[in-house]
C-alpha cells in the first residue's frame, strides 16, 4: 500500500482487502486492486463486495445513526470516522436505499445535495434530515420528486423536482 495515500484511503484498502478474503478465499487466490477501483462500483461483482464490506466496516449503521441523530455534518461524520468522502457518500447512499426504500437515482441526489449543504453550512436543514426525521410532516420521493404530505390530511400538499442543485435551493426556501 503506498505510503503516500491518505490514512482514510489507507483504512478503505486496508478494510476492502480484508473483505476479499473474508467474502471471496475460497473463491479465488488472488485480488489485484488498482487504487482508482477501489471505490468505482461499475466493476465486477467481488470488487462491489469488498467496496460495501469496507464501508460498512468503517462506518457501521449505529454510528449513521447517533453521527445523523446529532446532525452532523457531510464532512464532520468523515473527519470523525476517518473515512474518504467517497467513502461516506457510497454508505449514505446505501443506507438511504435500504432503510427509506429510496432509489439509486434520488439516494445519490439526496446525498450530493446533504455534502453540498455542509459546505454551505446549511446541513442541518437538509433533505437528508427531512427524510430520516419527517417531524410529523411526511416527506417521500414519488417520480423524481420531493413530495410533501400533509400531518392532517395525509393528502399532497407540494413537490419539488429533485436535482442536486434544487434539494439544497429547497432548504433556503422553506427555511428548513
Amino acid at each position: 500500500m503506498a505510503t503516500t495515500h491518505t490514512p482514510e484511503r489507507r483504512n478503505f484498502t486496508i478494510a476492502h482487502e480484508l473483505g476479499h478474503y473474508l467474502l471471496h478465499r475460497n473463491k479465488q487466490s488472488q485480488f489485484v486492486d488498482r487504487a482508482d477501483n477501489m471505490l468505482d462500483n461499475t466493476i465486477n461483482e467481488f470488487e462491489m463486495q469488498a467496496n460495501s464490506f469496507a464501508a460498512q466496516l468503517l462506518l457501521p449503521e449505529s454510528v449513521i445513526n447517533l453521527m445523523i441523530g446529532y446532525r452532523y455534518s457531510f464532512y464532520r461524520i468523515a473527519k470523525s470516522t476517518y473515512t474518504s468522502y467517497d467513502c461516506l457518500k457510497w454508505r449514505l447512499v446505501s443506507y438511504l436505499m435500504r432503510n427509506f426504500s429510496l432509489n439509486r437515482k434520488d439516494s445519490i441526489a439526496i446525498v450530493d445535495a446533504y455534502r453540498l449543504d455542509s459546505e454551505r453550512k446549511t446541513h442541518a436543514k437538509s433533505v437528508l434530515f427531512k427524510i430520516i426525521f419527517p417531524g410529523g410532516i411526511r416527506y417521500e420521493i414519488i417520480n423524481g420528486e420531493l413530495v410533501e404530505f400533509s400531518p392532517i390530511t395525509n393528502k399532497r400538499v407540494s413537490s419539488t423536482r429533485i436535482t442536486k442543485e434544487r434539494f439544497s435551493d429547497l432548504n433556503l426556501e422553506l427555511g428548513f
